[in-house]
């Protein structure tokens, strides 16, 4: 079994989720490593769907499972592990990301089950998010697997607002010119 603090947070995180009845799903750098992805992360994400009105109960929970710095943080709970690392709870506010955690899998990452967001749900979380890291994780995640659902990634930004072909990001793909598309469309996203 593969031994780290990030097992220790998913583990732990999983727990208090399922025993809370809040379904959720693994997204972020986590779910990437579960997709073949090399990369480090200190930190475990995962979409939720909780009300804002229970959301009061999931912190005492976390908190009485030794989670500790729990706070707040716009639709985000962020709590520390006593391994170091952190946990991000992106409570859902969108049809997107109820989408997203809804269609999750059960898989078992780092020795862990627990429902991870599809491969495609993940790469248009990480169109969303834009940032640098989450681009690159993109790349290697398309260069993993060639048969990406570039049609499902599409849908899922439809659900955003933001127009993308998913022929264009297949030919990019294929051309090694996916980072100019990814950009414009985690562009898109923020206007």
């Amino acid at each position: 079994m593969f031994e780290s603090p990030l097992v220790d947070v998913l583990r732990d995180a999983t727990e208090v989720l399922r025993s809370e009845r809040v379904p959720h799903a693994l997204i972020g750098g986590v779910a990437a490593i579960a997709f073949g992805n090399t990369r480090a992360t200190r930190d475990v994400d995962l979409s939720v769907i909780i009300p804002d009105t229970e959301r009061g109960r999931l912190i005492e929970a976390l908190v009485g499972h030794g989670f500790s710095e729990v706070a707040v943080r716009g639709a985000v709970i962020q709590a520390r592990h006593h391994s170091g690392y952190r946990l991000d709870l992106l409570c859902a506010e969108s049809e997107f990301e109820a989408m997203l955690v809804h269609a999750a899998l059960p898989t078992s990452t780092l020795g862990c089950d627990v429902p991870t967001a599809l491969l495609a749900d993940l790469v248009a979380f990480k169109i969303l998010a834009g940032r640098p890291r989450d681009l690159r994780d993109i790349e290697e995640l398309a260069e993993h697997h060639p048969a990406l659902r570039w049609t499902r990634v599409v849908e899922m930004l439809t659900l955003l607002g933001v127009d993308g072909s998913a022929d264009e990001l297949a030919r990019a793909t294929a051309e090694d010119e996916l980072r100019p598309v990814l950009r414009r469309l985690a562009a898109a996203v923020r206007v």
